[in-house]
């Protein structure tokens, strides 16, 4: 029997935005266990870098041809490797007229988005969606599809399996007998950075009180490595300690593994934040210019402190002092 197609447009994605929909993709590709899904964006998308082996579990294939980029090629000149396949469904996610206008020139047999309001859609929503989450609504989106084929849509959350060799490096890094805060002060974008200074300085009140701070360094961030280890002489970096003895392949799992670790984890909203959401810790998610309603990381063990409470879409707006007053709460609640 001919296996069945489902398309998912997307405009792309960071690694934050795909660890945000791998909760989308679990759900799809359980309830519709006998459909292969295929991924088409108009821009980079993690599932074909950094996610690749996440993802590969649940797509068959991620199209490397953008499609609706550069929206007067592609009305012309449609990628043969699409134009030329049947998908059985397409879920459009993103919302631009234009793009899912291209989109639904492809040969399918379902179309569903919500896009002026489901206007283009197939199926259609009985009633206004009244939710500011992403997750909300593309979880809606598989919703209509279930109820089309008469079936109840089953709720799998994304679950991340952990290597044993990191839960082992860990012990001897960062015994279980201490108690760790992890830091993650960077972010992509820069603008939603709040400043290192801060963090140092949350970090070194809770030095004081016997807790060891823990820090997620990316790439971008190690010229930091040398101001926090001389203001902090007591912080480890076990991501930087496991790569130097050779023992981190670095990726999601080695996150997770020592996020769980922590007693709770202060970052920015950034990619690093949704990698600690798939822990079992507890975060505390700085935010700026974007709405959390919509983009907070996607765990119940989340406290969101925004920027626009106290006057705008600068982080530092968040002073020192509130922070530690929000972390206080939370580890006395533990």
């Amino acid at each position: 029997m001919k296996s069945k197609k489902i398309l998912v447009y997307s405009n792309g994605e960071a690694i934050g935005d795909g660890i945000y929909k791998l909760n989308f993709l679990t759900t799809l590709k359980n309830n519709f266990p006998s459909y292969k899904i295929f991924w088409l964006t108009s821009g980079p998308t993690a599932y074909q870098g950094s996610l690749k082996k996440i993802s590969h579990a649940f797509i068959e294939k991620v199209f490397t041809e953008y499609y609706g980029k550069k929206k007067l090629r592609d009305i012309f000149f449609t990628p043969d490797e699409i134009k030329n396949t049947y998908f059985d469904i397409i879920i459009d996610t993103q919302k631009s007229p234009i793009r899912s206008t291209l989109l639904k020139k492809l040969p399918h047999g379902l179309f569903v988005s919500g896009c002026l309001n489901f206007l283009l859609s197939d199926l259609k929503p009985k009633h206004k969606l009244l939710t500011n989450s992403l997750n909300a609504y593309l979880i809606n989106l598989i919703q209509l599809l279930a109820r089309h084929e008469e079936k109840d849509l089953l709720d799998y959350p994304f679950k991340l399996s952990i290597n044993k060799i990191y839960q082992i490096e860990l012990n001897r890094l960062l015994p279980r007998k201490f108690k760790y805060i992890g830091f993650a002060p960077g972010a992509a974008d820069l603008s939603k950075v709040w400043l290192l200074d801060n963090f140092i300085a949350v970090a070194t009140y809770y030095s004081k009180k016997a807790f060891i701070p823990v820090f997620f360094i990316g790439p971008n961030e190690l010229a930091w490595l040398d101001l926090i280890k001389k203001k902090l002489p007591n912080a480890r970096f076990p991501e930087i300690e496991l790569k130097e003895r050779k023992k981190n392949n670095g990726g999601i799992e080695l996150v997770v593994a020592i996020a769980n670790r922590m007693q709770i984890n202060l970052a920015n909203d950034s990619g690093m934040s949704h990698m600690i959401a798939l822990s079992n810790s507890y975060l505390l998610s700085l935010f700026s210019k974007h709405d959390p309603a919509k983009y907070a990381a996607l765990t119940k063990k989340i406290t969101v402190i925004d920027s626009k409470s106290f006057g705008g879409t600068n982080p530092n707006l968040i002073s020192v002092k509130y922070v530690i007053k929000k972390m206080n709460e939370i580890l006395k609640a533990l």
